[in-house]
């Protein structure tokens, strides 16, 4: 992640939407904090609340199908039917982290949607009036150093359920 943090977010079909480090897209104190959280602890990504709204806005534009109405009672604002997504070869898309120090972190459909019924899926991203956090959905099958002296992070795709 670098010094800095977080810079944008990139789907698959190149629409992306630009998150900058200044104090007013983070709520965040000082310049010098980061703008994400990467916990393990924290199940669904948090993005402050402008930012998650750009991002459901592109990804309903990818998906281009109707979402459940209500989403869901479990706080998930955007989920699709599988069946119907499936059925009319949708595909939900990608996305591309892009963190200072050369970080790209790519996000299959494993790491950007959660399975919360057989027949229901939803994007595992929440707005935020907080921090910004990266959840644990989003880290599946990364193997992530904290390079804590040189103030980075890497993430490495990896098959989780080999070790």
């Amino acid at each position: 992640m670098g010094e800095g943090g977080e810079q944008n977010k990139t789907l698959a079909n190149n629409n992306e939407i630009f998150i900058s480090n200044s104090v007013d897209s983070y709520n965040s104190p000082t310049d010098d904090e980061a703008d994400i959280v990467i916990d393990s602890g924290t199940t669904y990504t948090l993005l402050h609340e402008k930012v998650y709204y750009k991002l459901e806005g592109v990804v309903r534009a990818n998906i281009n199908w109707n979402p459940i109405q209500p989403a869901t009672k479990k706080g998930l604002p955007l989920c699709y039917n599988k069946t119907e997504l499936s059925s009319n070869l949708i595909k939900l898309p990608e996305m591309i982290f892009h963190f200072n120090g050369d970080a790209d972190v790519r996000l299959t459909e494993t790491n950007t949607f959660f399975a919360i019924t057989e027949d229901v899926t939803c994007l595992a991203f929440v707005p935020s009036s907080g921090v910004a956090i990266l959840g644990n959905i989003a880290q599946t099958n990364f193997i992530v150093d904290y390079d804590l002296d040189g103030r980075e992070v890497s993430f490495t795709r990896a098959n989780c359920f080999e070790y």
